[in-house]
């Protein structure tokens, strides 16, 4: 008899993780012969991308079983996503990608 091999939960994750990434970088396709300004364009994809963001955003929670939080960067950035300290950097896992920052661009953690 043979059995089916079954991923391991750290492969799963990482598999549900790569389409998250696929999902989140998949181009707005939005028509312009709909008579709409390059505005109205804009706003659209703007307000459909971060919709799509929050959306993913919690399904990396519930994946990765951990909560997002931001980090507060130096220059004033914001970064949200889940975030990892490895030492002394920080590794942040994101819709868009794996970011990391080293501690001393860091000034903070927002819950």
């Amino acid at each position: 008899m043979h059995t089916a091999e079954v991923d391991s939960p750290e492969v799963l994750k990482q598999n549900q993780i790569l389409d998250l990434q696929k999902d989140a970088s998949e181009i707005v396709r939005v028509s312009d012969d709909e008579g709409k300004t390059p505005q109205e364009l804009k706003n659209e994809v703007d307000h459909t991308l971060k919709k799509n963001n929050q959306v993913l955003l919690a399904t990396m929670e519930k994946v990765l079983g951990k909560g997002v939080e931001v980090l507060i960067l130096k220059n004033g950035e914001n970064v949200m996503g889940i975030i990892y300290q490895t030492g002394n950097r920080y590794n942040v896992k994101t819709p868009q990608g794996n970011l990391q920052f080293a501690d001393f661009q860091v000034s903070g953690l927002r819950f």
